[in-house]
């Protein structure tokens, strides 16, 4: 049977915390700059097949223009009404550059002008590719130019339309450094500002999405805050019941000895309740964190804290913890908060291992869709999350009657309380015999 930590991380996120999809990846502006490009070059390739239909050009240039125009057509039809992109926007750029060949061989043996419509072709693929492709689409464009040329200089009567019209011909071809030039230049201006848009859009989306993680924390802490009203009123209940029905019996009874009995039930009484209430001071602690700052903390740093802190049960165990936070070194979050749920993870594992066997834990840090995630696993005994899957990460519940193990219930309710608080969510996958594997949003970026 394949154990927990064989398992690869589920990172099937959308369906594990109903996370809402991610947009195709481009932002609205550029959607809508490349719905106008695919407009905008169907009709003017239309147009162009027509004039050289018109004008009599050869016969492989009006088979291109005619197989372009149908292209752009079914591209702009799936963006537009169906919201699709049936291509990357490197193929449409690509695209763009075989039809400035197509109708540069058509037409430039009547003007030389036609080279200032690859101007605009380089403005529109600018614009909407991204900044990191630039450079890239560039090269490739100076390279299909000069190619171009090249043959056109070499086959003039196979490549051209009417080549016995230009005055002179010759490689490269004339206004080709002009041209360059100012591709060159274009490329640079839009460069410098769609990093600079790009900066203010990163900036803007960071504030979008701290305003939406502090609205979502309000909302679990407003929840948690009703809900602990509710727990606290009803938990307290039946203990203080029963301590005043101790009081009203202890007055009947006669002899010392039932009186005694009465007062060792009392103590006990006492202590239950006592210990809810040091658990809800313990649980109602968490929302006095949240008043302070929240901090960059390092997640080896905060690990090694913990580790410190359990270095005896980690050595008597002679449990392995394992971790890999390269993926994601850093988070910003309550230092409290988060060592408190390594704590609480690692202890856990460490209570519910098998006998026999030395615990095993593995901690990692990942970015899944947006979502910055812990994870952590180990090879204890497991949880039969069929018969107890609602009640995992409830107070006071838990699921083994393992000897010599201190356990309340409480570590994973305040595990997921003080998650939810912070706007994030908690998971577990588990099989009996063979261990648990917890998946916590932290918060998404």
């Amino acid at each position: 049977m394949q154990s927990i930590l064989a398992m690869p991380l589920d990172h099937n996120l959308s369906s594990r915390f109903d996370v809402a999809q991610p947009d195709s990846g481009r932002d609205l502006l550029e959607n809508k700059i490349f719905n106008a490009a695919a407009l905008v070059f169907f009709l003017v390739s239309i147009a162009t097949t027509a004039l050289a239909a018109f004008y009599e050009s050869t016969l492989w240039i009006r088979l291109s223009l005619s197989l372009l125009s149908l292209v752009f057509l079914y591209i702009f039809y799936n963006a537009y009404y169906n919201g699709r992109y049936v291509l990357s926007i490197k193929i449409f750029a690509l695209l763009t550059l075989a039809f400035n060949d197509v109708a540069w061989c058509w037409s430039i043996s009547s003007t030389y002008t036609a080279n200032y419509f690859f101007v605009l072709i380089i403005v529109v693929n600018l614009t909407i590719l991204k900044v990191k492709d630039h450079f890239g689409f560039m090269v490739i464009t100076l390279i299909n130019v000069v190619v171009v040329q090249y043959l056109a200089y070499t086959f003039p009567d196979q490549i051209l339309t009417n080549p016995e019209l230009i005055e002179t011909l010759q490689f490269p071809f004339p206004g080709f450094y002009r041209l360059m030039s100012l591709v060159i230049l274009i490329a640079v201006i839009l460069n410098y500002f769609k990093k600079s848009y790009k900066r203010e859009r990163a900036e803007s989306k960071l504030k979008s999405r701290l305003l939406i993680n502090n609205n979502e924390a309000l909302r679990h802490r407003n929840e948690h805050l009703e809900s602990m009203a509710r727990m606290v009123s009803h938990n307290l209940r039946s203990p203080m019941a029963g301590l005043k029905m101790i009081m009203n019996l202890f007055d009947r009874m006669e002899t010392q000895k039932e009186k005694a009995e009465l007062l060792e039930n009392f103590k006990t009484g006492s202590q239950t309740m006592f210990d809810m209430v040091d658990d809800f001071s313990e649980i109602l602690m968490d929302y006095r964190e949240l008043v302070k700052d929240l901090e960059t903390l390092n997640l080896e740093q905060s690990l090694a804290a913990v580790k410190k802190q359990l270095a005896p049960q980690i050595k008597e165990s002679k449990a392995t913890i394992s971790a890999d936070f390269s993926e994601f070194p850093e988070i910003v979050y309550s230092r409290l908060f988060l060592e408190s749920i390594f704590l609480n993870m690692i202890s856990n594992s460490i209570k519910y291992a098998r006998p026999g066997v030395a615990p095993i834990i593995k901690i990692t840090s990942y970015e899944d869709d947006g979502l910055i995630m812990l994870s952590f696993s180990d090879n204890g005994i497991g949880i039969d999350l069929e018969r107890h899957g609602k009640d995992v990460f409830k107070m006071y519940k838990t699921f083994h009657n393992k000897k010599n193990v201190d356990s309340k219930g409480v570590g994973l309710f305040i595990t997921k309380n003080q998650v939810e608080i912070m706007g994030g969510k908690i998971d577990i996958d588990s099989t009996p015999g063979q261990g648990s594997q917890f998946f916590i949003e932290l918060y998404r970026l």
